[in-house]
């Protein structure tokens, strides 16, 4: 029973960070941007009672083969930290996302949930999409689309054996108006794109 709250919460950081693999950090224009390495993006999180950070930082390109076929993608390094609740959040890993469109091609993530009194609990989860979901660049204010595919997954909670499951999915996007966004670097303007 102790166990399940930190698989739940394990289940949820995933989750969020796949969610967050859709986001797009905007640039002023509605065109898709040009990523290099040394780009980073970092997102303060907030969550009933739960605060942290997500980083994600471009390391470089490389090809990433989901289901037979090789994508061109951009590798890009995440991190979480977060705490409340009792809990201390680690989850550290890799995305691609396909150079393209910015679709997200795969991504392996390790996490760490430690909830004293109770020993740490640390889980792998490995997800790739088949094929990923389209991105429709340029930005259009209004515009929408959907994608859908297979998201094949891997967690292996505590090591291996893992389990695995493959399902199907269906995103639908929505651009929304540009707006302007204030954080600590400035404001600039943005083209909010919700999966």
């Amino acid at each position: 029973p102790m166990l399940r709250v930190p698989r739940v919460v394990s289940l949820l950081i995933a989750t969020g960070i796949l969610v967050m693999g859709f986001v797009v950090p905007a640039q002023g224009a509605m065109v898709a941007p040009t990523w290099t390495p040394g780009d980073f993006w970092e997102y303060a999180l907030t969550a009933q009672g739960v605060t942290g950070t997500l980083r994600y930082d471009v390391l470089g390109t490389e090809m990433v083969t989901v289901g037979g076929v090789p994508y061109a993608s951009y590798r890009v390094a995440l991190g979480e930290q977060a705490t409340g609740m009792g809990l201390l959040i680690d989850a550290t890993g890799v995305a691609w996302y396909r150079m393209s469109d910015y679709a997200l091609v795969a991504q392996d993530v390790n996490i760490t949930i430690e909830w004293p009194p109770n020993p740490p609990f640390i889980q792998n989860v490995t997800v790739a999409f088949d094929p990923p979901a389209r991105i429709q660049w340029p930005l259009t204010a209004g515009d929408a689309w959907t994608a859908s595919g297979w998201m094949n997954q891997t967690m292996m909670p505590g090591g291996p054996p893992g389990t695995w499951a493959n399902t199907t999915y269906v995103l639908s996007f929505t651009v929304e108006a540009e707006r302007a966004v204030t954080v600590p670097a400035g404001t600039f303007p943005t083209t909010p794109l919700n999966a």
